[in-house]
This record gives structure tokens, sequence and C-alpha cells, in this order.
């Protein structure tokens, strides 16, 4: 009978870590207006909250479900154990993929209007958002790239799975 080592399941633990994180700062969120239609918002501050929460929260909308799929990963690598009639190589890579894809798409976020983020949730400061700020067009075009990349990794796994099972 072959070893298999103890699983303690501590690869899911940053990811939930991310996911309490958005959840919480998504519930300030709308706790300052975001989901009421604008007449319903009190002032601009509230305007302000509403988007700067929100704006925060998106990074770690990110990162969360990376973790899972990441830990996902680490669990078909754990299946695949020492049989070396299984290609481990494809899963690093999906694993290096999902990093580099979703650490791009952080930067890119966050990044997307250099030392003047308050421009995104700043009601009195959309103006300079088009001068100061990246083309949207940037963001779009990541978002495309990730459904590409969501759409290869929400197969793979199940493949992966499929060989072992064959084998």
């Amino acid at each position: 009978m072959r070893h298999q080592p103890r699983r303690t399941g501590d690869d899911s633990y940053d990811g939930q870590i991310f996911g309490w994180t958005h959840a919480i700062l998504l519930t300030e969120s709308c706790d300052s207006g975001l989901g009421r239609h604008v007449i319903y918002l009190t002032g601009p501050d509230q305007l302000s909250d509403s988007l700067k929460y929100g704006f925060m929260s998106i990074p770690l909308g990110f990162l969360s479900p990376m973790a899972g799929r990441i830990s996902f990963c680490i669990f078909v690598l754990w299946i695949a154990g020492n049989d070396s009639r299984i290609k481990k190589w494809p899963i690093y890579v999906s694993m290096a993929v999902q990093v580099i894809v979703n650490l791009l798409q952080v930067i890119i976020w966050t990044a997307q209007c250099g030392t003047h983020l308050n421009y995104i949730w700043n009601p009195s400061k959309t103006a300079e958002v088009g001068q100061d700020c990246w083309d949207p067009i940037i963001q779009t075009q990541i978002g495309y790239f990730s459904g590409c990349e969501f759409a290869y990794l929400s197969t793979f796994p199940g493949s992966t799975i499929a060989h072992v099972i064959q084998l």
C-alpha cells in the first residue's frame, strides 16, 4: 500500500481570509449606500464612501477565487501522488498562470490612476479621471483575458481527475 501524506487543509485559509475581507468591505460599501439610487444617498460623502469600499474590495475579489483554485490544484497534485504516469507540470503551469494573471489584475486595478486613486470614488474629481487615469479599455481587455484563463482553469482540473481515474 502506497503511503499518502496527511492533508491538513492549510492551503485554503488564505482564500478564506481574502473572501471574508472582500465580504466585509462590500458590506461596508452597502451600508454606505451601494445598491441604492443616487437620489436616495444623503450626500457626496455617502456616495464617496460607498464607491471607496467597493473599489477597495475588488482586488480581494480577484485573489480569493485564485487562492481557491490554487488550493484545488494542490489537491489534484495530492491525488496524483507519486504516480509517474501523470504529468504534473501542467498543474504547476496552471498555478503559475493563475498567480500571474490575477496579480496583474490587482496591479492594473490599483495602478490605473497612479497616486490619484481617490479620483475613482470622489464625485468632485470625476473630471480629472480622464486626464490622470488609464483608458478604461485596459480593464476591459484584461477582463477578457482573465475570462479565457478562467474558462481554461475551470475545465483543466476536471480533465486531470478524469485522467487519473482512467489510469
